[in-house]
């Protein structure tokens, strides 16, 4: 383990030029939580802020998930300076994966783009893979470390290759595609790229709503118009699964309070929240993000009672629409390949999820990685 357990206060050239002229070394910590003030601080001035990094996430996903689970917050910091932070969890799960002990990032169930909050100016893969080390530091025999989502800008962790090489560690991969719909300048442009079925029927269905009153798509302007469409769209997603015999994940467990947290401490600029309506009501609803230039779609449903004339893919095209008219550039339909994100785009994005443990795992990494396929990284 000689490679994982170096010191991290290496000293580091690039660094010690950045940062206002700061010298000195990158010291890496584990501490059991973390700063939140310091952490927005941090948030200000990152590389990339992201909805998926805000402080804001991560105080929702332990209050709402994390009862109880051990956290192992990664910092770094040069000289008194905090330049990178990410927050990890303990998670231990029961008999089907064997009662491996999971160290994840903090709420990478909910979360769709798993990154770390690096300041700007500091190299990204050189903090990246400090932080990995000193999270792989604390793995004992039965843990499995879980770095789920990485997106391409932090999977310059084609660097935890060479941890698991070095280092004598196991370390497995899988691809998870996030569907995309790149939004060109012009709607009339977005829809001649989808299938001639698919714009008739979309056409055939937006015809078939506004014969039954005006239809329009409503956005949130406010933390009051938030609260208030999250309630409908709570109702809705309910009624929907019920339909199915199922259960809603509004309706049973701690999903809502996540939601509404988020609702209530994030940005409001990063919050989307809207509505398809007909006169007035909605027949769908979607909560999602707007940052960078994309349209996040995290959370929609739509009326049960309207399923029949497409809702949910008529929101989708007048948030494509809107989403035009403000000057972004992307809707990203984030993790999973369902059938319905397909319809709209061939595009992806790629993240890349690793399994790492240390050898003498190796019973329990392979049962897991192999045999039950990561179904690890699909439980809260």
């Amino acid at each position: 383990m000689a490679h994982v357990r170096q010191s991290l206060a290496t000293h580091d050239p690039l660094a010690a030029d950045t940062g206002g002229g700061l010298a000195g070394t990158l010291q890496a910590a584990v501490r059991p939580s973390f700063d939140d003030a310091q952490a927005a601080l941090l948030w200000a001035d990152a590389e990339i802020a992201s909805v998926f990094n805000h402080p804001v996430w991560w105080r929702s996903a332990i209050e709402a998930f994390g009862s109880g689970r051990e956290l192992r917050v990664l910092e770094i910091r040069h000289g008194d300076r905090l330049v990178a932070l990410w927050p990890f969890w303990v998670k231990r799960l029961g008999a089907k994966e064997a009662f491996a002990v999971i160290l994840e990032p903090v709420g990478a169930r909910v979360t769709d783009y798993c990154r770390p909050l690096l300041r700007r100016g500091y190299n990204v893969a050189d903090l990246v893979q400090r932080l990995i080390a000193a999270a792989a530091n604390t793995l004992s025999a039965d843990t499995i470390m879980l770095l789920p989502k990485l997106p391409d800008d932090i999977n310059a962790v084609s660097r935890l290759s060479l941890i698991g090489q070095e280092a004598g560690l196991l370390a497995l991969l899988a691809a998870r595609p996030c569907p995309t719909m790149q939004l060109p300048d012009r709607y009339v442009e977005l829809e001649q790229r989808w299938t001639k079925s698919h714009r008739g029927d979309l056409r055939r269905q937006i015809k078939r709503l506004e014969t039954a009153g005006r239809l329009e798509l409503w956005t949130a302007q406010s933390r009051i118009d938030v609260a208030a469409s999250l309630s409908r769209l709570y109702a809705m997603h309910i009624a929907n699964w019920r339909t199915r015999i199922g259960f809603s994940e509004f309706e049973r467990g701690p999903m809502a309070g996540f939601i509404n947290q988020l609702a209530i401490g994030l940005p409001l600029e990063l919050i989307h929240a809207s509505e398809l309506r007909i006169c007035g009501v909605a027949i769908a609803s979607h909560f999602g993000f707007r940052e960078r230039g994309s349209l996040l779609w995290y959370k929609p449903t739509f009326d049960v009672a309207w399923g029949n004339y497409g809702p949910g893919k008529v929101q989708i095209a007048l948030a494509a629409q809107a989403a035009i008219a403000e000057g972004l550039r992307e809707l990203d339909f984030m993790q999973g390949t369902e059938s319905y994100k397909l319809q709209w785009t061939s595009l992806t994005k790629p993240t890349t999820t690793y399994a790492v443990a240390r050898r003498i795992t190796y019973p329990l990494w392979a049962w897991n990685t192999k045999i039950r396929k990561l179904s690890c990284e699909f439980r809260f």
